[in-house]
């Protein structure tokens, strides 16, 4: 599901198989306004669709980029041009 440009209040239903907007190879951009502290200023790429175990449709991706609010100095005790630099999270 997303929220589109006309109406934050109205979510549309994205497609499902081969008429779906997403599907493998996707990468999804956070819109700015996104508020949920996982995929906040993110990009997702979406790597496989399909039917779980238990019949169900699943989209898998991978978050490629999630800014921490820690620099590589704080959490990793990196010194040097590196440690400014912001740490960044994904894998999710």
């Amino acid at each position: 599901k997303a929220v589109t440009e006309s109406s934050r209040d109205e979510i549309r239903f994205l497609g499902k198989g081969p008429n779906a907007v997403v599907r493998p190879g996707v990468v999804l951009i956070a819109p700015t306004d996104e508020f949920h502290h996982f995929y906040r200023q993110s990009a997702i790429f979406v790597y496989a669709m399909g039917l779980d175990d238990n019949q169900e449709e699943v989209i898998r991706g991978v978050i490629l980029d999630h800014p921490t609010p820690f620099t590589m100095e704080e959490m990793a005790g990196l010194e040097g041009r590196l440690s400014d630099s912001l740490l960044y999270r994904g894998g999710n």
